[in-house]
């Protein structure tokens, strides 16, 4: 992996950087309602395209998309929804 610091680096480098982040399929989802269930978030983010899969925690989860289009979707539509009581945060990292 190439390391850019502070906006310095090659332009092969940057582009580097961009083509891998254009490829993050896996969305963090934090601040999940201890009572939503696996098969609760499996349905909400199933809506926007097919899962490989679903990793659940106490309070967050990560969500492994087929294609990044479907991810993207998904953070669109639910970053800032309230499921099950809570405000999910859901984003690319």
């Amino acid at each position: 992996m190439h390391k850019i610091v502070d906006g310095v680096g090659s332009q092969a480098e940057r582009k580097t950087k961009i083509d891998s982040s254009s490829k993050i399929k896996v969305l963090p989802v934090g601040n999940i309602s201890k009572t939503s269930s696996m098969e609760r978030i499996k349905e909400l983010f199933g809506e926007h395209g097919p899962i490989q899969l679903v990793e659940k925690f106490e309070d967050y989860a990560f969500v492994h998309y087929e294609n990044r289009y479907d991810a993207a979707k998904a953070v669109e539509d639910l970053h800032g929804r309230t499921v099950d009581g809570a405000s999910l945060t859901v984003s690319f990292k």
